[in-house]
């Protein structure tokens, strides 16, 4: 019985030390596909289900039309960041004695400056923002000057191999650079 164990666990060690030692092939054939959606933009923000806040602004601006039938490239902020906006929002209201103020209850005006801001008139590629110093966008409506920069991040070993991000900047109408809100985006084309 003891020979039984001992053989069983000697066994066990050589498989254990094999599987342990194998070589890397060296080769690894991976390819990056690109997924295409086969909807319009409002139906691939309402399928992430992270974008629902977004989309509540949209649909009281009455932009969600133009986001099912045109071709509009859509800087989507996400529930999280519409949350911290309004909790950080209402931190001030509160401190004012006001009351809270959440999507639906922002005057339009206000709203509609603010969502305009995020679509983008045209379909724009990472690619076409790729230039040196970036390029500048129009918004969906009244032509305020937005500006995408795409650039690649660093991977271990591989300078400019990393994921992709645009930054995405409010230019409040001027030419510096340095006084321009930013902001990354991540998910790109």
């Amino acid at each position: 019985m003891h020979y039984i164990k001992l053989l069983t666990a000697a066994l066990f060690a050589c498989v254990f030390f094999y599987t342990g030692c194998r070589k890397d092939r060296g080769y690894y054939d991976y390819s990056n596909g690109s997924n295409v959606y086969e909807g319009n933009t409002y139906e691939f923000l309402k399928a992430q289900h992270q974008y629902d806040s977004f989309l509540l602004a949209v649909d009281r601006v009455q932009l969600a039309d133009s986001l099912k039938t045109g071709r509009y490239t859509v800087f989507a902020p996400s529930d999280a960041s519409f949350k911290q906006a309004i909790e950080n929002m209402n931190t001030l209201r509160r401190i004012q004695n006001r009351d809270y103020i959440y999507i639906s209850s922002v005057p339009y005006e206000q709203l509609d400056t603010l969502v305009c801001r995020y679509i983008i008139r045209d379909t724009v590629t990472s690619g076409r923002m790729q230039l040196q110093d970036g390029l500048l966008l129009s918004a969906i409506r009244y032509g305020y000057p937005m500006h995408g920069k795409f650039s690649r991040t660093d991977a271990e070993g591989h300078v400019g191999g990393g994921p992709g991000i645009i930054a995405y900047s409010d230019t409040k109408g001027g030419i510096y650079s340095n006084r321009w809100r930013k902001s990354s985006a991540v998910a790109v084309d």
